[in-house]
């Protein structure tokens, strides 16, 4: 009897050093994957297109919490003026930890600070908010290749999140007459479509904050903006657009450049 109690004890020692607290967690696979689930993107099919720039990534590779993407560039010219796009994500299923590789020529900022999705520039309710990044080229020879991974973004999935990982991407502005991914939805295109006259020089940076669900469903306000005349041998730059969350905690706006003549 005495035995079969020893037994029973050393059996639920051996159970509480299993399960406990205390006890280490399983090692991180050396082999990451993609969620099969909740990404589908993949290279694009470029075979009939011309006159392009695509961004996209092949889905977020996780080692248990902690993932990583890259983000991919395409065009069919090697050197042209720039781009700058928005990257939509959910931050109730992850949360945005750095950016990093981010690629260095000609670049204007990176992915910092997570901003709310206040105006759906992805038209896609699943994301909620989104980072900015852009590169632009004085002399027209960005990025001096036709196909390269611009940077890699760093998440962690959240406990009880929504389980939501797929990336989407809305122009800021890009080359004048290429189309921002033409692959995409019908609804992104024509986001993309209002700023594909723009200069890669110009661009809108939300001053947002990084609270996830706050300001998700206020209305925009248009702020007053003073654009000046055009001035001979004058380079103006100047807020062209300026908007305001409902609430007065964010502000939007687009800085535009002009010129009477080319310059340098």
């Amino acid at each position: 009897m005495k035995i079969t109690n020893f037994l029973i004890t050393l059996f639920c020692i051996t159970l509480v050093g299993c399960l406990g607290d205390e006890a280490p967690e399983a090692p991180i696979t050396s082999n990451p994957s993609p969620d099969p689930v909740n990404c589908s993107n993949e290279a694009p099919n470029v075979s009939n297109l011309v006159n392009y720039q695509i961004i996209y990534d092949e889905c977020i590779q996780w080692d248990g919490d902690t993932g990583s993407v890259d983000v991919k560039y395409q065009s069919d010219k090697s050197e042209l003026t720039g781009i700058g796009f928005r990257i939509h994500y959910d931050n109730l299923s992850m949360k945005f930890v750095s950016a990093s590789n981010v690629f260095s020529k000609d670049l204007i900022y990176s992915p910092e600070t997570s901003i709310n999705d206040t105006e759906d520039f992805d038209q896609d309710s699943s994301s909620n908010a989104y980072l900015n990044t852009a590169w632009a080229s004085v002399n027209g020879d960005w990025p001096g290749t036709e196909n390269t991974t611009l940077l890699t973004l760093n998440f962690e999935k959240l406990v009880d999140g929504n389980n939501n990982y797929h990336l989407n991407y809305s122009a800021i502005s890009n080359t004048t007459g290429y189309q921002f991914n033409p692959n995409a939805s019908e609804e992104a295109v024509e986001d993309a479509g209002a700023d594909a006259d723009t200069d890669a020089t110009e661009g809108d940076q939300a001053d947002g904050n990084t609270e996830t669900d706050s300001n998700l469903d206020v209305s925009p306000v248009d702020s007053p903006v003073n654009i000046p005349e055009l001035t001979a041998n004058t380079q103006h730059v100047y807020i062209s657009s300026s908007t305001k969350s409902e609430d007065g905690t964010q502000e939007t706006v687009v800085i535009t450049y002009n010129a009477d003549d080319a310059t340098t």
